[in-house]
């Protein structure tokens, strides 16, 4: 079927220059990488090498001393030669974070202890977090011999993968982006969230070793974040990721392949769970990367392809490349960005998934095309909107009513570098979805020089939340040595640019290039910030080591206009929005979820239930619970009241029941939300009393 191309841009961590990889079994051979070609890009590589050793020389700082206050045991000591006032930043013990973006989430189970953060190096250690700045565990991926200096490159999740499981698994996917010796493996691994322990490690190299036809690949990598949901309503969480082998693939909760799709490219897109026909289950949308074959049936074009798959198990696990889809849309541009959905357009029933394009294609010239974002229709993928880009967007898009008025906008990042068609800077942008052309386009300034990076964009995200808790909400991004904060509604600099604005920085001592995460980490109901990256600084207790730096009391610094909205409202808190990377928006009212099935044998006893309370956009709030419909003692509360992602304890009582079936409610209340109404259905038989809890998670 032809033979494999290779495309590699190896950009520093310092000055922002990108790294992408693009392949294909499709390429035709005239497009086959010539050895000239190939010692032009070594001497490339030894140039920016050499620039790394350079650029990291004592740099001279001029805003790190103008940040908010640290979350309390997320600072280090000694003391560094150059450091903010209360030294902030925990040292990791490996090396610099580059394009591993924090998640918070819930990950020990024990939610009284506040949640953790996990982030990834680019070594391939993993470390969690707990509130109070302590470490609870930390891992390095399955990879022995690898020489390459990026091996992870995005978000964990998070999510109690079966009913009967004690503790949630964290996974986060792993491998190489310029290694090509097979030494560097890549995959997906599960480590049991209460100490590390593997719960299983999906190896792509194992797999298409022994399993594709295609055989043994040259590149692992995993780029994306792996996506969990229930496809089926069993109660377990199935996974979902694409490769650098050029599949992608859906797995069981337990590790093994519930069926793979071969893209016969690289995929840098994290996928998307949604329900795009109104059944029961599940499908899965799937973006990917694709080279001109004019020799296959179809032919393809240079561009990319946007995928609705089902989720059922299959057998054969193989589905073949341009198979097996409910529609596919082709797009003239690779997809690195990551699908995400929301109702963002009035004139469609529904929601919508909005994506952006990458930045490769033509390979000939440096005038790039996808310059946008489009929006389609889930159900049958038809394009709906096209909105107008300055360059290409390869970010993912964040959601959120930035702006006041009941509608949500579009934010996303985009790479701004003369060699991808820009005008030499990157920019963060914001789109009304109605309308074409941007709402408004902000280019930020690091606060130590001014500088931007200009490929700002080359995969690092913007999320949307009230930092300050005054009920407007901010767009956050990172940029260059910093994370710039901005007024939603008009795109102003609420952080200092360098050259004006606030004396308010969020500085972080080196090139950022993840996307930061936004929570209430100690359930004190104010929000903090949290990013990974590194400390130039020469110092000897810092230099080549990683840094978590997280930010708080912002209601004390930022001076953002107030706002209608939920105080300490997220809309978009982190790079897929949540802890399993669901990327879909809801409104912020208050969720009820329960994770396992519950039954209890009569004709004696009790049993004691939970689910767990939170909002569906991620709000910190405070919520009470109490008895309605309750026939002859049926329920019995345990818990009345708790905060965000706390359990609503409560009893069913079965002794001395009669045959039948027999409901009760019990409401969950919070200020400024509407009541969550929860019916628990007991239907009392000759053995077994099946309890049933429906609930909207949306």
């Amino acid at each position: 079927m032809g033979q494999s191309v290779g495309y590699l841009l190896l950009g520093s961590i310092f000055d922002g220059g990108p790294i992408a990889i693009k392949k294909s079994r499709f390429a035709m051979p005239m497009l086959l990488v010539p050895q000239s070609t190939m010692r032009r890009f070594s001497l490339f590589i030894l140039i920016i090498l050499i620039s790394l050793a350079l650029i990291g020389i004592s740099p001279t700082y001029a805003g790190p001393r103008d940040q908010p206050n640290p979350l309390p045991g997320w600072t280090h000591s000694p003391r560094f030669a150059d450091d903010t006032s209360q030294q902030h930043g925990i040292v990791l013990a490996g090396k610099p974070i580059e394009r591993g973006s924090p998640l918070i989430a819930e990950v020990d189970g024990n939610t009284s202890n506040g949640n953790e953060v996990v982030v990834g190096g680019r070594d391939g250690r993993v470390y969690v977090y707990k509130a109070n700045g302590t470490l609870l565990w930390s891992k390095n991926v399955p990879i022995v011999g690898c020489a390459d200096t990026a091996l992870i490159n995005g978000q964990a999740t998070v999510g109690l993968l079966n009913p009967s499981d004690t503790y949630p698994s964290v996974l986060i996917g792993y491998g190489g982006m310029i290694t090509t010796n097979r030494a560097c493996d890549g995959g997906v691994i599960a480590y049991r969230g209460s100490d590390g322990a593997t719960v299983w490690n999906f190896s792509q190299r194992t797999f298409d070793d022994n399993v594709t036809p295609e055989g043994p690949e040259q590149l692992y990598g995993v780029m994306t974040s792996p996506a969990l949901a229930d496809v089926d309503g069993n109660g377990s969480l199935e996974v979902a990721f694409g490769g650098f082998d050029r599949n992608f693939y859906m797995l069981n909760s337990n590790g093994s392949v519930r069926w793979y799709y071969h893209a016969a490219d690289t995929i840098w897109s994290s996928p998307l769970f949604t329900n795009i026909d109104g059944d029961n289950d599940l499908e899965i949308i799937v973006a990917t990367d694709i080279s001109a074959n004019p020799n296959i049936v179809p032919p393809t074009q240079d561009g990319g392809f946007l995928h609705a798959f089902d989720t059922q198990q299959r057998s054969p696990v193989r589905i073949a490349f341009q198979t097996g889809y409910i529609w596919r849309v082709a797009t003239d541009q690779v997809l690195y960005s990551s699908p995400v959905e929301a109702d963002l357009l009035a004139s469609n029933t529904g929601t919508e998934i909005a994506i952006g394009s990458g930045c490769y294609f033509p390979t000939s010239s440096s005038s790039k095309r996808g310059k946008w974002i489009k929006i389609f229709r889930p159900s049958d993928g038809t394009l709906l909107q096209t909105l107008n880009a300055p360059a290409c967007v390869q970010s993912s898009p964040a959601v959120g009513d930035i702006d006041d008025d009941g509608l949500l906008e579009i934010v996303a990042t985009v790479s701004g570098d003369a060699s991808i068609g820009g005008d030499g800077k990157s920019d963060i942008v914001a789109w009304d979805p109605t309308n074409a052309n941007p709402k408004w386009t902000m280019s930020p300034g690091d606060p130590n020089s001014g500088s931007n990076d200009a490929f700002g964009g080359d995969l690092q995200s913007p999320v949307i939340a009230d930092l300050d808790g005054n009920g407007s909400l901010e767009v956050i991004a990172a940029n260059f040595w910093s994370v710039h904060i901005l007024r939603g509604s008009n795109g102003q600099a609420l952080t200092y640019q360098g050259t004006s604005g606030p004396s308010l920085s969020l500085f972080a001592w080196g090139t950022l290039k993840s996307t930061p995460a936004v929570g209430d980490i100690n359930n004190d109901g104010k929000l903090d910030l949290v990013i990974g990256g590194m400390n130039v600084n020469n110092d000897s207790r810092v230099i080549d080591h990683g840094l978590l730096y997280a930010w708080t009391d912002f209601h004390l610094v930022l001076g953002s206009s107030a706002g209608s909205q939920r105080d300490y409202s997220v809309p978009w808190p982190q790079f897929r929005r949540d802890a399993r990377a669901r990327a879909v928006f809801t409104n912020p009212d208050i969720v009820v979820s329960y994770s396992k099935p519950w039954t209890m044998i009569i004709p004696t006893g009790q049993q004691t239930l939970s689910a767990i309370v939170t909002t569906g956009d991620h709000t910190p709030l405070s919520w009470t619970a109490a008895l309605g419909t309750n026939p002859n003692g049926l329920l019995t509360l345990t818990t009345t009241s708790g905060t965000y992602g706390d359990a609503l304890q409560f009893q069913v009582h079965g002794n001395g029941r009669a045959l039948g079936t027999y409901t009760g409610t019990i409401i969950v209340s919070a200020p400024d939300l509407p009541d969550k109404e929860i019916t628990v259905t007991v239907e009392v038989v000759e053995t077994v009393h099946s309890i049933f809890l429906p609930l909207v998670v949306r």
